[in-house]
């Protein structure tokens, strides 16, 4: 028998969902939402199933079941809950279906359904739904391109503490990418974003007091935020400590050993970036006994990666 709405039973269970599964962007749920990295997928998906099976009407808890699915990236089991829960007019289910009708994750990708749900998302001034409509409009996808619009979106999102939100639009604000360039405000964007945990945002803050001529070069800072951005669990941060370590800024000592077992450990996840500090090392002697026929080799595995810097340095010892 189902419970009916007023159940002490069905209120544990769909408390213990939201303590689980909850999403702290949801109005209510700030201080207690998990962001998607704190999520304890498994046990998510058995409070919040436990509390749908005592009311399979509850789309509160059916969106939450949805996203920790999403977060476990299985899509097959999230559909059936996610189609519901959207259908219902609730705003994460359809934030995190536009999304996945963008990306294809599971479903035929669908950009005009995507943006309809997004659409619907935003005006419940949801802060992934106004995100998310954001990048559609940044890529164009089922609206035409719109940069403006996707800065007054994000800058929505922005407001309400959503770190995606407040690093994109900190890069728009800095490169000038579709909106005025605004220095000062894009660093404090991307301040705000880091502070948040967002590993891309510290990422960006390391490669701007590293080597851009929009702020005085700190080397010390720098490297502080590519540690914290590698902590944080962004990979290409890595190689970026690593290359640091060689002694080339001014205020950051020179530690080969350090800079090898970085650029090693970066390597191993398929950097280009790892491969390129590493040859780098060979090249020059650093820490390494000086080996071109070793740097080639590593700069010709950071160039079939991608990295940029490898490609040259291998045409330079071509």
């Amino acid at each position: 028998m189902v419970c009916c709405a007023s159940s002490p039973g069905l209120a544990a269970a769909q408390d213990d969902c939201a303590a689980l599964a909850a999403n702290p962007d949801e109005e209510g749920f700030e201080s207690i939402g998990k962001d998607q990295m704190d999520v304890d997928i498994d046990a998510a998906v058995i409070a919040c199933s436990a509390a749908i099976k005592l009311d399979p009407d509850d789309m509160l808890s059916r969106a939450r079941l949805a996203r920790a699915h999403y977060i476990g990236q299985n899509y097959e089991a999230m559909y059936p809950h996610i189609e519901l829960a959207a259908e219902a007019g609730n705003a994460m289910a359809q934030q995190l279906l536009g999304d996945s009708l963008v990306d294809g994750k599971g479903i035929e990708k669908d950009f005009e359904r995507s943006f309809a749900l997004l659409q619907a998302s935003a005006a419940q001034d949801y802060a992934p739904g106004l995100y998310s409509l954001g990048l559609s409009y940044r890529a164009g996808e089922g609206i035409e391109k719109d940069d403006a619009m996707a800065a007054e979106l994000f800058a929505r999102a922005a407001a309400k503490d959503h770190r995606f939100a407040l690093a994109d639009l900190g890069m728009m604000k800095l490169n000038a990418d579709g909106i005025e360039r605004d220095v000062h405000g894009g660093i404090e964007l991307l301040e705000r974003a880091a502070a948040l945990r967002d590993s891309y945002a510290m990422l960006q803050l390391g490669y701007l007091y590293a080597d851009s001529d929009l702020v005085p070069q700190d080397g010390p800072l720098a490297l502080d935020y590519f540690l914290a951005a590698e902590a944080a669990g962004e990979a290409s941060a890595t190689a970026a400590a690593a290359y640091f370590y060689l002694g080339e800024y001014e205020g950051v000592a020179a530690d080969f050993a350090e800079a090898e077992a970085m650029a090693r450990r970066a390597a191993d996840t398929e950097d280009g970036g790892g491969h390129f500090v590493l040859g780098y090392m060979a090249e020059n002697g650093l820490g390494l006994s000086s080996d071109l026929n070793a740097a080639r080799i590593h700069y010709a595995k950071g160039a079939e990666l991608g990295d940029d810097r490898s490609v040259e340095a291998l045409a330079r010892l071509q």
